[in-house]
């Protein structure tokens, strides 16, 4: 090759590779120690005036270029919630956290500083005294009141007195203030409430006492000429069981006299109690076609369950017959060795049944009366 056409083509190539040098390297504008200023290509820390290169995160590692920036905090932006720029670094964030409620991120009014704006007010609340805690968690001073009120439920108020109740009042009423008073007690033979109104002496209403308007008595009692009264004759059982005279029976919780029993008046109907019988108005037994007594009716002046001189006949008592020296039954019949004789049962006289070893008394001998024999059943 001529030496002319080689050294025009050596020219070329150095102008070539000159102007590609021009073209492919970035004029270098730094500092006074050559470091790239922020928002400048890097490839190492070293090489940014920050000394922060910051290359972005890809799927597999960093990059090998970045970017010159300078990076902050949270605490140097004072911030504390949310995500921010990191500083002058295009495309870097930094997360500042989260709130604990009742604050919200920015709920103060200054972006990404946790706060919280109460919503709940001493106006909104119609409040005008007082302390409370608002939505926030925070609390509220409301103000006070004048000395001669007090703070109730939020409201300024003037306490009340027993006399705004009346002269009557008695037991512990509320000052509508919060506080309570008490009004005292009641004299003799009324109560706090007693007439129906509370907080005021009212007339006791009980046994013996004035009937309540509006609640005649209590339980058990019955209002009686302005008078609560229990036990008497058609007057309510006292306490349920009891009445107030020893003659009175509690009988379906009304006290009544007793009847049906022994000497005791005849119930309705004119009926008695078993073995007894209704005679006028009382029930009896043991008398003449009276019932025969039983062991507990019977008293002192019956035996066998019929009064002295009777006999107790199919569950009544009769005058006993047919047997010696007694009346003659009826068909003027008699018992054995027996004679109707007249109305009297007899025997051992002249023409009379011989009396046996039961009818024969001291007079008789041998079944029959003194002088006579008995043949073939009869005194002759």
């Amino acid at each position: 090759m001529p030496r002319s056409s080689f050294t025009a083509r050596h020219s070329l190539h150095t102008s070539l590779a000159l102007m590609l040098a021009l073209i492919c390297v970035e004029p270098r504008v730094g500092s006074a120690d050559g470091c790239k200023p922020d928002g400048k290509q890097c490839a190492t820390n070293m090489s940014c005036c920050s000394r922060e290169c910051m290359k972005p995160t890809l799927q597999h590692g960093a990059a090998l270029f970045g970017i010159c920036c300078t990076p902050t905090t949270c605490a140097a932006q004072g911030k504390n919630c949310g995500t921010i720029p990191n500083g002058d670094c295009t495309g870097f964030t930094l997360n500042c956290g989260t709130c604990t409620a009742p604050e919200t991120c920015g709920g103060g009014g200054t972006p990404h500083v946790c706060g919280c704006t109460p919503t709940l007010t001493c106006a909104s609340q119609g409040f005008s005294c007082g302390t409370f805690t608002d939505d926030c968690g925070k609390t509220v001073d409301c103000g006070a009141c004048a000395a001669s009120q007090t703070c109730a439920n939020h409201a300024c108020c003037t306490p009340g007195t027993c006399g705004t109740l009346g002269a009557f009042a008695c037991g512990t009423i509320s000052d509508g203030g919060g506080g309570s008073l008490n009004c005292g007690s009641c004299p003799a033979l009324q109560t706090c409430g007693g007439a129906g109104t509370p907080n005021l002496c009212g007339t006791v209403c009980g046994v013996g006492l004035e009937c309540c308007p509006n609640n005649p008595c209590g339980p058990n009692l019955v209002c009686e000429s302005g008078f609560c009264v229990c036990g008497g004759v058609g007057e309510p059982c006292c306490n349920g069981t009891t009445c107030g005279a020893t003659d009175l029976t509690c009988i379906s919780g009304t006290c009544q006299v007793p009847c049906g029993g022994a000497s005791q008046n005849c119930c309705a109907g004119s009926t008695c109690a078993a073995n007894l019988t209704c005679k006028g108005t009382l029930c009896v037994c043991g008398g003449l076609d009276e019932a025969c007594c039983d062991a507990t009716t019977c008293g002192t002046a019956c035996t066998a369950g019929c009064s002295s001189g009777l006999t107790c006949v199919g569950s009544t008592c009769q005058v006993p017959c047919g047997g010696a020296s007694q009346n003659c039954c009826a068909g003027s019949t008699c018992d054995a060795n027996l004679t109707c004789l007249f109305t009297l049962c007899v025997c051992g006289g002249l023409g009379e049944p011989c009396c046996d070893a039961t009818t024969c008394g001291a007079a008789c001998t041998a079944g029959c009366g003194a002088n006579l024999t008995c043949t073939a059943g009869t005194c002759q």
